[in-house]
């Protein structure tokens, strides 16, 4: 499978205290894989805690849907984003037998991590790559 869009997130879907599913379109490998946020009247945010909070109600190559247990309100927002660990455990042995697809499925997976690399410092603060100052100075 390509790894064809750069999406990483979904949402932040405005709550109106009825609607419990939010739908997502990029693409995970497991449940595990996702990272939901309530975000509160006061802009409080809490990571949801799947089966506890929310469950996948199902997912394919490059989108799915997740329930929550309980209807955000006026002012209240989800947010679903991909987060994955960033860990490699593919194992090649010498001589051993080649899978294309286990191959493409680590290129992916490194991929992905470095769509959330990018995405999570898309939100941050940037100084100037010609700035001499330190960070700490900056802020």
């Amino acid at each position: 499978m390509t790894i064809s869009s750069t999406n990483n997130k979904a949402g932040p879907f405005s709550g109106n205290g009825v609607a419990v599913d939010f739908t997502f379109d990029f693409r995970i490998l497991k449940e595990s894989q996702l990272r939901v946020i309530f975000t509160d009247v006061d802009d409080v945010e809490t990571i949801l805690t799947l089966v506890d909070d929310y469950s996948v109600t199902e997912f394919t190559q490059n989108s799915g849907s997740i329930k929550v247990d309980i209807a955000p309100v006026a002012g209240e927002k989800i947010t679903i984003l991909r987060k994955i660990e960033i860990v490699q455990e593919l194992d090649l042995e010498n001589q051993g037998e080649f899978h294309a697809d286990v191959i493409e499925e680590s290129l992916d997976l490194l991929t992905i991590g470095l769509q959330q690399i990018d995405e999570e410092s898309g939100r941050s603060i940037k100084i100037p790559a010609s700035d001499s100052t330190t960070t700490l100075e900056t802020l």
